[in-house]
């Protein structure tokens, strides 16, 4: 017995009968060593699928008696809902379902005792992964900036009343001192660094020190010849 398969059809298999395929020019003839009863052969193709408008539609023509069972791919989805009053299904069977990935259909001698094609209408779902991946890591980021310029504020609010509350009946050059060590990590600064951003004179800048010691706003912490200056918290 022979039948006829499309040109593309990959994984061909005949239930309980050995075969053999043929090149032919159009299509592929399937050889069926003696066939005693009912046939079921089964094959991947796209061959019967074509597109327009955005819908995928898969026409099968009926040369002969038959059972047939159709695999969509995965994603692909009926075009109208099988309650609808518009059919995707030609002609119409009550065995469609789903192993999970797929819709299954199947149509047996009665559903296509009158009809010499089948016809079905469905869409695939895109893929949207990738921009919802991308919505998602556009909006935390957008999430981490403004936590980012709440804390960059929030910072600069604690600096300038903390810099008001110390820096209060302070000398200009004291309040510049104070300034600049709130700024700095863990509120301190050599000597010699404190002396070049302030621009203040060593001796200046050793008596304003000493100053501010006494109000026990700083302390000196000696290192061999020199001193770290740290603002007292």
């Amino acid at each position: 017995m022979e039948i006829f398969v499309p040109k593309d059809a990959k994984a061909i298999e005949v239930k309980n009968f050995s075969f053999d395929v043929v090149d032919s020019d159009n299509k592929n003839k399937v050889i069926i060593k003696n066939p005693d009863k009912l046939i079921k052969i089964k094959y991947i193709t796209s061959s019967f699928i074509e597109k327009s408008g955005g819908d995928n539609f898969f026409i099968l023509d009926l040369e002969k008696e038959a059972e047939v069972t159709l695999k969509l791919p995965e994603k692909a989805v009926l075009k109208y809902s099988l309650d609808s009053l518009e059919g995707s299904i030609f002609p119409k069977t009550d065995k469609v379902f789903t192993d999970g990935k797929r819709i299954i259909i199947k149509w047996d001698e009665n559903n296509l005792k009158e009809a010499n094609s089948i016809l079905v209408i469905y869409n695939e779902e895109e893929n949207n992964f990738l921009f919802w991946l991308i919505l998602v890591l556009i909006f935390i980021l957008v999430l981490i900036f403004i936590l980012l310029l709440i804390i960059y504020k929030y910072r600069k609010n604690i600096f300038y009343k903390k810099n008001d509350l110390i820096t209060t009946n302070l000398f200009d050059e004291e309040k510049q001192i104070v300034s600049i060590l709130l700024k700095e990590n863990n509120y301190e600064l050599w000597q010699k660094q404190l002396e070049l951003k302030s621009g203040i004179s060593k001796v200046r800048l050793s008596r304003r020190l000493r100053t501010l010691e006494q109000k026990g706003l700083i302390e000196k912490i000696p290192y061999g010849n020199t001193n770290k200056i740290r603002l007292k918290k």
